[in-house]
């Protein structure tokens, strides 16, 4: 039950009395250091899967959020990192990594690079060559944080995620401004923690 004390009752993961568990959604991180940066380390998000008869109920959120607040108090870990293609991925990290330890109306989302700005950060790109090399992943362009064909071309219809064609979405608009999804490019988005 205590994934967070914001889930109302109709979002209860273990109702009081069960006999079995509920799982709605689900995260996975690995913790991988960064030479030459004073011991820092960075998160990587490696998934956050949600039951897509659930989404929209805020259980990914919550969860993101609360795995967010643990994981910040691992010593000299500095970056959330992540690779997707996904904007709502992209959104869901906004959200969850916000300070939440200060009032609601102070409380902005945070950037992710490179969607919300491309500032030149020489530790961006070594965060970048740092996991894609634990990776190893091929045609990466670290100084703007782009892996080239990324998702292989049967992914990238699972990968790409919804979108509205009638929706307006400036975080979409971003996305597809700094590389092309058809062709399975992605981002490696970094949060400053």
């Amino acid at each position: 039950k205590k994934l967070s004390s914001r889930i109302v009752e109709d979002k209860t993961v273990i109702s009081p009395g069960a006999s079995s568990i509920q799982i709605f959604a689900h995260a996975n991180f690995h913790t991988y250091d960064i030479p030459n940066t004073n011991n820092h380390k960075a998160l990587y998000l490696s998934g956050v899967c949600c039951d897509p008869h659930q989404q929209g109920r805020g259980f990914a959120t919550t969860l993101l959020t609360d795995s967010i607040k643990i994981l910040r108090l691992i010593e000299n870990v500095k970056y959330l990192t992540l690779r997707t293609m996904n904007h709502a991925v992209v959104k869901l990290c906004k959200r969850s990594c916000r300070n939440n330890t200060i009032s609601e109306e102070d409380r902005k989302e945070v950037p992710v690079y490179p969607v919300d700005v491309m500032e030149p950060r020489p530790d961006l790109s070594h965060v970048c060559n740092t996991i894609s090399n634990i990776f190893g992943w091929k045609d990466v362009v670290p100084e703007h944080l782009i892996i080239k064909q990324a998702y292989p071309a049967h992914l990238i219809p699972i990968f790409c995620g919804n979108v509205d064609p009638n929706k307006k979405d400036p975080i979409l608009d971003k996305m597809e401004a700094i590389f092309n999804r058809d062709q399975g490019d992605a981002i490696f988005g970094i949060v400053d923690l």
